[in-house]
């Protein structure tokens, strides 16, 4: 198999992993690793049912949602499979 996704994206699969980690690095805070589950260890604070946040809520949602769309696609991560003339990348391999 080629190592580019094809002739007019030069990029090899490790740059863009590179990349790709590199980004998210820089814009996601790291998860700490998950222990084995254990009955009675640990918080349930984490755990809802149902959940209605107010509308005030909702907009901060809303809004980190689409700040984060923004930095994906200015960063070229948005559409990574799309049709450049769409504004993706067509990195299909």
């Amino acid at each position: 198999m080629a190592d580019t996704a094809d002739a007019g994206n030069q990029e090899s699969l490790e740059a863009f992993v590179e990349r790709a980690t590199a980004f998210l690095d820089e814009h996601l805070a790291k998860r700490q690793a998950r222990t084995a589950f254990e009955w009675g260890v640990g918080e349930d604070s984490g755990v809802k049912l149902w959940e209605e946040p107010d509308s005030e809520e909702e907009r901060v949602r809303l809004d980190d949602a689409r700040r984060w769309r923004r930095v994906r696609f200015d960063a070229g991560f948005g559409w990574i499979d799309g049709p450049v003339e769409h504004g993706g990348r067509r990195a299909v391999r």
